[in-house]
């Protein structure tokens, strides 16, 4: 993971410059270095756990999934589209929340 990908010369320095606890060496030194690494997996998760909530709806679970196979059933297309329209863009602004939260976090790379 991110963590483990962490540049071992950064932990030298971390010693070098008497970090030498766990605790230390965690927050000043691999927590900053793994944060990218952490927040791509973070937002590939959303993307799954979306589609996860989309294919439970479209299962059975009540909302727009639900809705937009009873229009389905219906042979209402226009109202599929309006449906399949407003899941995208809900996750479009969960996903554009995420950027701008990592964006934040990383202002320090920048």
């Amino acid at each position: 993971g991110a963590v483990r990908a962490v540049d071992r010369d950064l932990i030298e320095l971390a010693d070098a410059f008497g970090f030498r606890s766990g605790l230390q060496r965690l927050v000043k030194v691999l927590l900053p270095a793994a944060t990218p690494g952490i927040l791509v997996g973070i937002r590939t998760a959303l993307g799954q756990a979306w589609m996860a909530v989309v294919a439970a709806e479209i299962f059975g679970v009540f909302g727009l999934g639900q809705r937009m196979m009873q229009a389905s059933s219906l042979l209402a297309t226009d109202i599929v589209v309006v449906y399949m329209l407003t899941m995208a863009g809900l996750y479009g602004l969960v996903d554009s929340a995420f950027v701008a939260l990592q964006g934040w976090l990383l202002r320090w790379r920048a």
